[in-house]
């Protein structure tokens, strides 16, 4: 059976303000053969839930968060699926001012804001997880732009994980942030409370079970909810080839 994680997903919206955050799985199945792909939907505070999606030989089969009428708008979460044969999954989500109806004419706000994330899956799980790109910035004194980030860990086995953050400044500066991650569930934590802020850093992630781990950053302006730009990124997983 091969295993795919998706680690950032967020289904919300809200008709007052003409906003949401939609997402769309794509399995993409290169092979001659129909096959079901079985979804294990992971949350943060309950059990997991579990559906599958049709992945129909020779082409992209795209499937998004409203049609499968498991997840319920205002939940984050994270995934597994899982197949008999190799498939090529992705995750592609918008952050909209237009409930995702892009039809002409539509009335939006004069400054409506489209930003889109889009990643492919982990392949495998690991004790040992990598990220280069870090960085919190807050020094609205002297930029007009903040920036958030989370780390996001999944556990989907049926014992509890410990995992060492280690924020790694410089060779000689260090600092460590230690998690627990409940069996299958996952933690989405903000990094913005744990590390140094306005300068660059690497993560480095180890755990005694074996986990997925990914990353998310948030671009907002300093005077305005709206947000500017998100993306999420897989972590590399050790070992490193």
């Amino acid at each position: 059976m091969y295993s795919y994680y998706l680690l950032y997903n967020n289904y919300f919206e809200d008709e007052r303000t003409h906003t949401g955050h939609f997402g769309h799985y794509l399995l993409f199945n290169p092979w001659d053969e129909d096959v079901e792909a079985n979804v294990t939907i992971y949350y943060q505070d309950k059990e997991p839930e579990s559906f599958s999606l049709p992945a129909y030989a020779g082409v992209t089969n795209e499937s998004n968060f409203r049609s499968w009428g498991v997840i319920k708008p205002g939940r984050r979460f994270a995934s597994r699926i899982q197949s008999k044969i190799p498939l090529i999954c992705q995750h592609t989500g918008g952050w909209n001012n237009l409930m995702n109806n892009h039809a002409p004419l539509k009335e939006v706000r004069p400054d409506p804001r489209e930003t889109v994330i889009s990643y492919t899956a982990i392949t495998r799980l690991s004790n040992d997880w990598y990220h280069p790109d870090c960085i919190v910035i807050d020094m609205p004194d002297k930029v007009w732009l903040r920036e958030s980030e989370w780390i996001i860990l999944l556990n989907p086995g049926v014992e509890k994980a410990r995992a060492n953050i280690e924020m790694i400044f410089s060779k000689d500066q260090k600092n460590v942030y230690e998690a627990e991650i409940a069996p299958m569930t996952f933690k989405f934590i903000q990094m913005d409370d744990i590390t140094k802020k306005n300068v660059h850093y690497g993560v480095h992630v180890r755990s005694d079970k074996l986990i997925a781990a990914q990353w998310y950053r948030t671009i907002n302006w300093y005077t305005k909810d709206e947000l500017m730009a998100h993306w999420s990124v897989p972590m590399v997983p050790a070992p490193l080839d």
